[in-house]
């Protein structure tokens, strides 16, 4: 289906595109954006990128942002970028008059953007979220945009179809949504010998043997008996007749993190030397050609499960659910584990919590297991397509290499309803245009909502404030 965004009459607008943090080989996504919209003569897009600066000067003076690291400034001297125009924002002055000086601001959704775009849509501008980078969190915004569009990759029909339209309110804050599918995957691409080859010889790895990935959890999960779990599962499938590789947690690359081994290193160095870690940029080009995804516990299933790849989980609940007294005393049963592929849930099913609560009373659960309960994620959204196993099934998973075919995968794709959709760049521009071609601007709605920012943005500044006095009465 070819994009309409020619037939869309909308008047000239001025767009800002803004890019702030995006997983480490997808930083040029938000560019595909930006070459679809300068197409059309109606559009005169700006394309503007976050800096370290920035987050600084505002952790200075408002703390808006979340302080998720922002893309590296290598990138300024990258072909793409500087074809882009793009402009490297230092502070917030240098962001406000961009924001002031544009119609329509477009931006990726995630975590820890409410103030900001409480913010902008203050400013009384049409504001636009696209789920780049796509993730589980969806949007925790108090505020949302004038329009959402989210990835029809990893929920498809969940909103639309298996959730009444209040709960969709409740989640969203708003009912103008729309699913496009997200930008982050319109890079991916099909198994090709050649790329296979060049992969394979760039880290060292026999052609012949077919590849395990292991996804190590965020080094502030890291406690002993993780990395103890960490430490025997690489043990194990390093004796096996596979290659393996190590997809390492965004963090544990990082200088500055939490973590209970050495902060200096990443996790594999302390583990074992011998292991083999692949650059994040690789990660989703050599994923194809892996035979098995493992891990203690990771929300990254949905991006697996995309690139129609099971995952294994390794002694999941105790690290995500259980608390780490409990971990000597517990045996957990049959209805932890499977030894076939299927739809499974992350979250405990009723059995599974009747099970610990009955045998090991309420305290057994630990954070996570609240956590991840508050945050009230729809069921649907936790379902992915692998198994839970134990550490037997891992010493024998030689004899499990054949047990997954193309047919079980399609199965996966129509049950789960995940969809890689190639036409979501087409989406969200199309939409971005029906959505502005429609626009009236409402003016009590207008009131109201700049009634309601100012409350939220008032509230949000003397909460701060309080807390910088507490902080300076605490150090004098």
């Amino acid at each position: 289906m070819k994009s309409k965004i020619k037939n869309k009459p909308v008047i000239r607008k001025k767009f800002l595109i803004l890019t702030y943090w995006l997983y480490i080989g997808f930083e040029k996504t938000d560019i595909q954006l930006v070459r679809k919209l300068r197409r059309n003569k109606n559009c005169l897009v700006t394309y503007a990128v976050f800096t370290e600066g920035l987050i600084k000067d505002d952790a200075r003076k408002r703390n808006y942002f979340s302080k998720f690291p922002c893309i590296s400034e290598s990138f300024k001297d990258d072909k793409d970028f500087k074809e882009a125009n793009a402009i490297w924002i230092n502070s917030f002055g240098h962001l406000d008059k961009l924001i002031k000086d544009h119609d329509i601001i477009i931006t990726g959704a995630f975590r820890g953007m409410d103030y900001f775009l409480a913010y902008i849509r203050y400013q009384d501008k049409i504001l636009i979220s696209h789920q780049n980078p796509a993730n589980l969190e969806i949007c925790f915004a108090k505020y949302l945009p004038n329009q959402l569009y989210l990835h029809n990759e990893i929920i498809n029909n969940i909103y639309s179809q298996s959730i009444k339209k209040k709960k969709i309110k409740k989640i969203f804050k708003s009912d103008n949504f729309k699913i496009t599918g997200s930008v982050q995957y319109c890079q991916t691409t099909k198994e090709e010998k050649k790329d296979k080859i060049f992969f394979y010889e760039k880290y060292g790895l026999d052609l012949n043997k077919e590849l395990i990935m292991f996804l190590p959890p965020n080094p502030a999960s890291m406690f002993p008996h993780v990395l103890e779990s960490y430490k025997k599962i690489t043990d194990i499938l390093l004796e096996k007749p596979f290659n393996l590789m190590l997809k390492l947690h965004p963090t544990d690359r990082q200088k500055r993190k939490i973590s209970s081994y050495d902060s200096r290193k990443e996790s594999w160095e302390v583990i074992n030397m011998k292991l083999k870690v692949v650059e994040d940029n690789d990660f989703y080009k050599i994923l194809k050609y892996s035979k098995f995804v493992i891990s203690l516990g990771t929300t990254a299933f949905q991006d697996i499960n995309i690139l129609n790849k099971p995952i294994i989980f390794v002694d999941r609940y105790k690290k995500f659910f259980i608390r780490e007294s409990f971990h000597d005393q517990i045996d957990l049963n049959e209805n932890f584990y499977q030894k076939e592929y299927g739809v499974q849930n992350f979250m405990l099913n009723k059995k599974q919590k009747m099970y610990l609560i009955n045998n090991y009373g309420d305290k057994i659960f630990d954070h996570n297991y609240h956590t991840l309960n508050r945050l009230g994620y729809p069921n649907d959204l936790m379902n992915y397509y692998g198994l839970d196993a134990d550490y037997d099934f891992i010493e024998n998973i030689t004899e499990f290499r054949g047990k997954i075919s193309e047919k079980d995968l399609q199965d996966m794709r129509g049950i789960l309803k995940y969809d890689l959709n190639s036409k979501s760049l087409d989406n969200i521009s199309d939409s971005i245009f029906e959505y502005l071609s429609n626009y009236r601007a409402n003016i009590l709605q207008k009131l109201f909502m700049r009634l309601r920012l100012k409350i939220f943005l008032l509230r949000y500044l003397f909460i701060t404030s309080i807390s910088k006095i507490k902080k300076i009465l605490i150090a004098s």
